[in-house]
């Protein structure tokens, strides 16, 4: 058993250096879910229930943001964010068909995080919150993949429950969660707010161009434990 070291930085969009929410008391920092519960509670006895939440955090939304889908205008547009300004935070929606109310797909680039690691095949995982469904009128797409192997930006993409009602997030509400696994479940994990460093920067933008040129090259990276650092050894180098 040993504790896992995982760097982070926090911003928005392409503002990846310069971002505002990378500023102490501006983003929310990524939140360990077991400080949120009361020490009292039932399950807060239950060693299952503490083992989990105790590499558990929750990622908060650093801003206001009230998403309206409009199916006769087939807009998506926010009513309390500046246009310009919205679509920094909207990274990207996903809309088969006005029609279909089940798949309106919202990408959101606020708040966007890197999460990087020294330590080898430590996977990271980001999955819904149970409260968006009913306060925010949508549920976060989960993932996971071997971070230790693959560099990205980490953000969320929701489905909307129901396009006849607004998205409606508020400052400091639980967008996600995201939890880290090692080869021992036993290891502690340990956040820290770091900027990134050049290499790492660059890596990941790297990364991210790849899959512009090689469709689906990410796919026999991300899920595979590695001896090695990192499947492309030269982006170490």
């Amino acid at each position: 058993m040993s504790n896992i070291k995982i760097n982070y930085h926090q911003y928005h969009s392409t503002e990846v250096i310069k971002s505002p929410f990378s500023l102490d008391e501006i983003g929310f920092e990524p939140q360990r879910a077991y400080s949120k519960y009361d020490e009292y509670s039932l399950y807060s006895e239950c060693p299952a229930w503490k083992h989990k939440m105790n590499r558990t955090f929750y990622i908060r939304s650093p801003v206001d943001i009230d998403i309206v889908i409009d199916r006769k205008m087939g807009a998506i547009y926010s009513t309390n964010v500046e246009p310009q300004v919205f679509n920094q935070y909207c990274a990207g929606t996903f809309v088969p068909g006005w029609m279909n109310e089940n798949n309106i797909t919202i990408q959101l680039s606020i708040p966007r995080f890197m999460f990087w690691t020294k330590h080898k095949n430590i996977w990271i995982e980001s999955k819904p919150h149970y409260l968006t469904s009913v306060k925010n009128n949508f549920t976060s797409i989960p993932a996971w993949y071997n971070m230790s192997n693959w560099h990205r930006p980490l953000g969320t993409s929701f489905n909307v429950i129901d396009i006849n009602k607004p998205v409606s997030i508020k400052r400091g509400d639980v967008l996600y969660e995201v939890c880290f696994y090692s080869k021992n479940l036993d290891d502690g994990i340990l956040l820290k707010k770091s900027p990134p460093e050049e290499k790492i920067f660059n890596k990941m933008y790297m990364m991210i161009d790849l899959k512009h040129h090689i469709r689906r090259v990410s796919s026999k990276y991300i899920f595979k434990n590695k001896d090695s650092k990192c499947p492309f050894h030269f982006m170490w180098k």
